[in-house]
């Protein structure tokens, strides 16, 4: 009997399975179930300890588990208000699970429908926080793709297998991958045990989640009822939904014109927008320009700093209000980081002014000095002139 197993049978009598089953010990040593206690019969039925095939065979479910059987064992157990409770974990996994796409699919007796351990692994279960496990933040989109990006499997389902790809394109994958842990995975938006697409109506509520300002701002404006009484879907129908890219003002233009018509009432509610946003971008991005150039050639601007990353702050406070579509309530916000930017500018011409009205004086004084030098020089020269031809 090697180490490995023998540490295994000490620490858990109930895994003297694997002292035949020797392939298991290493991902059975890993699992969380291990540390808790819980062995082999557990799930698979059968006796603890003999290690006599027939006997420890006794009352053994035949087989492997069958995949339907899964989602009802584990939540036999997780379910299990008295088993939970030390681990405080919560009670309604199963519940939430029988209501989701994958768990529908699972009541009708489709095989292919995600499972229990499809996700979280057979024996080597590991905790959410542990960052190996296949439904932590850092591996959970790969465990999603693992069958969404399944040409064949996704065929049965008529689902898009592009799907993870597309997301792989957004902004937000681009934060999760840089380690901001608020940029949402695919269970953010659709859910953990009860995933499932969010309805037409529900999209603004679950975006509005973490886009908090966005949401308000669109509950203001006319979009709501429209896209209410079209049965268009928020935030989605302008933005995407698996390939969501950063606000740009390009972007802006664009979406506006794929429902509107540049000559009509909303083409030019758009232009006005538009033109708003550009002319305050300009002058914000002219100040971070103005004041590199005037710290490369050594003036001080540490104090307008400060100023100047106030504007950039108002510019953030003021993008999401483009949702109401409301031209005074945004000049009043773009006012903000104009004014911001301008000082910023204002102060750094008159900071080069002063100057160059420093170098001019000092050009002046020198001039007298040397112009007084030469005229006490010629004077000594006229009242000594014995002394001139003496040197």
């Amino acid at each position: 009997m090697n180490l490995l197993i023998l540490s295994l049978w000490l620490v858990l009598p109930d895994s003297s399975c694997v002292v035949c089953h020797s392939d298991l010990a290493g991902a059975y040593r890993e699992s969380i179930h291990t540390r808790a206690a819980i062995g082999c019969t557990t799930c698979h039925g059968g006796v603890a300890g003999p290690l006599e095939e027939n006997l420890a065979h006794r009352g053994l479910r035949k087989g492997s588990l069958d995949r339907l059987q899964v989602p009802r064992l584990c939540g036999g157990c997780h379910s299990d208000a008295e088993k939970m409770r030390p681990f405080g974990l919560p009670l309604d996994a199963f519940a939430y699970y029988q209501t989701s796409a994958h768990g529908r699919a699972w009541k009708r007796g489709q095989r292919d429908a995600a499972v229990c351990t499809d996700c979280h692994g057979v024996h080597e279960i590991l905790s959410v926080r542990d960052p190996r496990s296949p439904v932590s933040r850092a591996h959970l989109v790969e465990t999603c793709a693992s069958c969404h990006a399944d040409t064949a499997r996704m065929k049965a389902f008529h689902l898009d297998p592009h799907i993870p790809q597309r997301y792989r394109e957004s902004v937000h994958f681009r934060a999760a991958s840089a380690g901001n842990t608020h940029a949402p995975v695919c269970t953010d938006c659709h859910g953990s045990h009860g995933a499932a697409p969010p309805g037409v109506r529900d999209v603004e509520q679950v975006c509005g989640r973490c886009h908090t300002r966005e949401a308000t701002a669109f509950d203001e404006s006319p979009h709501k009822t429209a896209y209410i009484r079209e049965g268009l879907a928020p935030c989605t129908s302008c933005h995407g939904e698996h390939d969501v890219q950063p606000l740009t003002l390009e972007r802006l233009q664009e979406t506006c014109t794929d429902c509107h018509d540049e000559n009509d009432r909303g083409g030019r509610r758009a232009k006005e927008l538009w033109s708003m946003f550009y002319e305050t971008l300009a002058r914000l991005r002219k100040a971070e320009t103005l004041i590199q150039t005037m710290q490369d050639r050594g003036y001080p601007v540490e104090d307008l700093k400060g100023t100047l990353q106030d504007a950039r702050e108002a510019w953030m406070v003021a993008l999401p209000l483009v949702h109401t579509l409301n031209t005074d309530t945004l000049a009043l916000a773009l006012g903000q980081v104009r004014g911001r930017a301008d000082d910023v500018q204002g102060e750094l011409h008159e900071r080069a002014n002063r100057k160059k009205e420093g170098r001019v004086l000092l050009l002046v004084l020198w001039f007298y000095v040397l112009l007084t030098i030469g005229v006490i020089e010629a004077r000594l020269r006229a009242e000594h002139p014995q002394r001139e031809q003496m040197l």
